[in-house]
């Protein structure tokens, strides 16, 4: 008796009719979509089906998978960990979906949104398994590609952030910096101009905080112009064999006074008798700044009757620089920060110690340009410090290290800077020479006129080009000294006027320039146009009276 087609809804016949309808149904969309995949599998989870798609998706032909089991695509810890079991395992209880990472013929992964189903005949027996991949490799990258940007963006912005902060912090340390050193100057200005005759005790208090305070002012700027030269790129070094000895010695010089205000033990020590460093090749001045800020760093965060210590060594190829304290010690979280720029481990409006976080960032791009490196060490907190400077020492034979009268007739060698305190003398020998000081801002040219005047010479003053050369047509000086940035014709053309006079002795008049701008390129300038020597500003007049001193010494010889 035969069955009517209607009737065999349950036997293996009519499942194998729906199965292969499922196929080609199946089949037809994933070739429609396009990035589809559609594999059946048997109840054991063998390969029944591998449509285009898959062998497209996957690598591997039909015959090369028939009978096998599905899990050979799984990535090699899925296989290990069961995980095919367990999918197949969970099917029987609903679809299972998820973004898997696939593994193709060739050895490479891709990304499919996989999604496997148990199939069941009309009696609900389990007649095998259906698994439909989607490849979103490219949306994966595409969002990992989204997350990252934002990532990104977000770190941006906590870095804007933090930049922001830091420099309104900055700003305000700034402000803060400048208003005290000029509250305490103006202050005593008003004290001592209020009272007609000051009494001697007072008097000297009060010149002597005002010059500290100045000294102070001088060396915020100083700092300040040093990190804008550093950001554009601008600071120059002129490298000459330098003796570390001698720059540690001057440099301990100048901190001597703030460390004995504290109370502080300053000690030196050098490998053996520190002949073995020998020279390091550099430019002297800005070697004695980095020493200096060291040493300065080094007191202002050592309490009093505490202990600094500057020590000199030598490695093989290198000179080291070691300045220990037993200050307030570095915090291990703010310790890879020492040397960044405007930073300070206590940033807040209260913080303990002034300054404006500039020094060590100074410190550090100075010795990276010399080719060296800095590096800071600390226990913790209240454990003290130890900063280690490493130099490149030259190779081979090396010209004496001290500078040659004719460098420092040409101003090659300079004096120290607002922030290092020069030799002071209480008498320069000026007495009888005659000098032709041209300045347009009158505080400044009434201050070296007095001053000049005081240490014996004979100074007549301008205010420019013009009303120079008129003094000039009737009185002749032994020294020129000019400012080079004036309104109206500037101190290079001036001097191109004098070198040109008709006059005994303009070609070879010795002249000085002032100025503000204090790096090589401005010196070379200095000197090509006709000046004989380059004093950076801001002018201490006991400064500017031993140049020119020196300076007529150099051109007698």
């Amino acid at each position: 008796m035969t069955e009517a087609p209607g009737e065999i809804g349950g036997t293996p016949w009519a499942w194998q009719q729906k199965e292969q309808c499922l196929r080609l149904l199946l089949e037809a969309v994933a070739g429609a979509m396009g990035g589809y995949a559609v594999i059946l599998l048997d109840v054991q989870g063998r390969i029944t089906s591998w449509d285009g798609g898959a062998e497209y998706l996957i690598g591997y032909r039909r015959e090369d998978v028939f009978g096998k089991h599905f899990s050979f695509f799984y990535a090699t810890e899925d296989i290990l960990s069961g995980k095919p079991g367990d999918d197949l395992q969970h099917a029987l209880v609903g679809p299972v979906r998820g973004d898997v990472l696939r593994m193709r013929k060739d050895g490479t992964n891709f990304w499919a949104d996989t999604v496997l189903t148990a199939l069941r005949d009309e009696s609900g027996a389990l007649r095998g398994y259906g698994i439909v991949l989607h490849d979103i490799t490219e949306r994966k990258a595409a969002e990992a590609e989204r997350l990252q940007l934002l990532v990104s963006a977000q770190r941006a912005r906590q870095q804007a952030e933090e930049a922001n902060r830091l420099k309104d912090e900055f700003l305000a340390a700034v402000s803060h910096e400048l208003r005290t050193p000029l509250s305490s100057i103006l202050g005593w200005v008003r004290v001592l101009s209020a009272r007609k005759t000051p009494d001697p005790a007072s008097l000297a208090k009060g010149i002597t905080i005002i010059e500290r305070n100045t000294k102070a002012l001088a060396q915020l700027i100083d700092d300040l112009l040093d990190i804008s030269r550093i950001v554009t790129g601008k600071l120059k070094l002129e490298v000459l064999p330098v003796d570390l000895r001698q720059i540690i010695d001057a440099a301990l010089d100048s901190a001597r006074p703030a460390a004995e205000a504290k109370g502080l033990v300053l000690e030196k020590e050098f490998d053996g008798d520190g002949a073995s460093v020998g020279l390091v090749r550099g430019d002297a001045d800005r070697l004695q700044q980095v020493v200096w800020n060291l040493l300065s760093n080094a007191i202002k965060f050592t309490p009093e009757r505490g202990r600094v210590r500057i020590k000199l060594k030598s490695a093989p190829g290198q000179a080291i620089i070691e300045v220990e304290d037993t200050g307030a010690g570095i915090p291990p979280d703010f310790l890879p920060y020492v040397f960044d720029r405007f930073r300070q481990a206590d940033g807040s409006a209260v913080r303990k110690h002034g300054g404006l976080g500039l020094g060590l960032a100074i410190v550090r791009h100075l010795v990276e340009l010399h080719g060296g490196t800095v590096q800071a060490m600390s226990e913790g907190e209240g454990q003290g410090a130890r900063l280690s400077v490493r130099l490149p020492c030259p190779t081979g034979d090396e010209p004496e290290c001290e500078p040659s009268a004719r460098e420092l007739a040409t101003g090659m060698a300079s004096a120290p800077g607002p922030g290092v305190d020069a030799p002071v003398t209480a008498v320069t020998p000026l007495a009888g020479v005659r000098i032709l000081l041209v300045e347009d801002d009158t505080d400044i040219r009434e201050l070296l006129a007095e001053t000049l005047t005081y240490q014996g010479a004979e100074v007549q003053t301008a205010i420019g080009v013009t009303q120079a050369l008129s003094v000039l047509g009737r009185w002749w000086p032994d020294v020129l000294v000019s400012d080079i940035f004036m309104p109206g014709e500037d101190g290079y053309s001036l001097i191109r006027k004098v070198r040109a006079l008709p006059l005994p002795g303009a070609r070879t008049l010795p002249a000085i320039a002032l100025t503000g701008h204090a790096q090589a390129r401005d010196r070379t300038r200095v000197l090509a146009v006709g000046f004989q020597m380059h004093v950076p500003k801001p002018v201490d007049p006991g400064e500017l009276a031993m140049a020119i001193s020196r300076l007529l010494e150099a051109m007698r010889r």
